[in-house]
């Protein structure tokens, strides 16, 4: 993995396939969480089909160890928007078709509230332990309307499950195609027991996108 320097904001960190083609997946962390870890999981899951691209956000203090965190939605937007146009500025042979965006717990709420707005550039959404209370029929509407395509939800918790299977109702409502993943009594967690769900619904997200195969 390597660090992309970003105008403005502190390096991202990416996944490179080999001949450094292929589709992206933005990667954002939980609070308290690091880049380099959650964009080493998303590696091993993604392999040589395409690129991982980890936004690292800011530290919650000073300590060289310390977890990393994202202010606010507005914050995470425009450093994913950054990222993404440094990343296709570094590797100009990368396909510039709409990304994944895959985000976890501060990640996936903060990032459902931006990536909604912008189905133009992350047309298929995994958000994990999170994100799956922000969702309604003009907000489905709107996604699907400017080229929104799959939205997954993966939990370990009973309450984003409740939360998940009431947004799967406005998402196919308006005919977008969604998918949930619980496994109870999990918890809130990246990987580990979630592992499965993860990489299950992962490969349903790309199932019908030749650019992941």
């Amino acid at each position: 993995m390597i660090d992309l320097e970003i105008e403005g904001e502190r390096p991202a960190v990416v996944s490179v396939p080999p001949g450094a083609r292929g589709p992206l997946l933005v990667a954002a962390h939980g609070a308290g969480d690091r880049a380099e870890e959650h964009c080493a999981w998303w590696r091993d899951l993604v392999g040589a089909r395409g690129f991982v691209l980890c936004p690292r956000g800011i530290p919650m203090t000073r300590a060289p160890d310390s977890g990393w965190f994202y202010r606010d939605h507005h914050r995470l937007e425009s450093e994913v928007l950054a990222a993404v146009d440094a990343f296709h500025a570094r590797f100009p042979e990368a396909d510039r078709g709409p990304a994944i965006y895959a985000g976890y717990s501060q990640g996936a709420i903060m990032g459902a509230l931006f990536t909604a707005r912008r189905p133009d550039r992350f047309s298929r959404l995994l958000l994990v332990e999170g994100g799956a209370s922000e969702w309604d029929v003009p907000t489905a509407t709107r996604f699907r309307e400017g080229g929104g395509k799959r939205v997954a939800f993966v939990c370990g918790q009973s309450h984003c499950a409740r939360d998940a299977t009431r947004s799967l109702e406005w998402i196919r409502r308006v005919g977008l195609s969604g998918r949930r993943e619980y496994t109870a009594g999990a918890g809130h967690v990246f990987g580990g027991p979630l592992n499965d769900a993860i990489r299950d619904a992962f490969e349903w997200l790309i199932a019908d996108d030749p650019r992941w195969r």
